[in-house]
């Protein structure tokens, strides 16, 4: 496993921490908790900062772009709360 594929695993490890975070946050507001919803979307910006970091310190350190790929993070929100609204 080269340094090219550790930072790249890692970066999709982040982008799914982050993804995670996000769809918490906007299913809480959805169910009206909005201080948990508040607490995710917190996570979610503290979570993208790490991961612009982590780009940074690869393109600054080893001088190339990290070849990202997409995240596979499943939705936590049901298929099924689509339908609804918040009345």
């Amino acid at each position: 496993m080269t340094i090219d594929d550790i930072f790249a695993a890692i970066a999709v490890h982040m982008k799914e921490g982050i993804l995670f975070h996000d769809y918490l946050s906007i299913c809480y507001d959805f169910i009206g908790i909005t201080k948990y919803a508040k607490d995710h979307s917190q996570h979610y910006m503290e979570e993208s900062k790490s991961y612009r970091s982590l780009l940074h310190y690869y393109c600054s350190h080893y001088h190339k772009l990290l070849k990202l790929r997409e995240p596979v993070a499943p939705t936590p929100i049901p298929e099924s709360w689509y339908r609804y609204d918040t009345f």
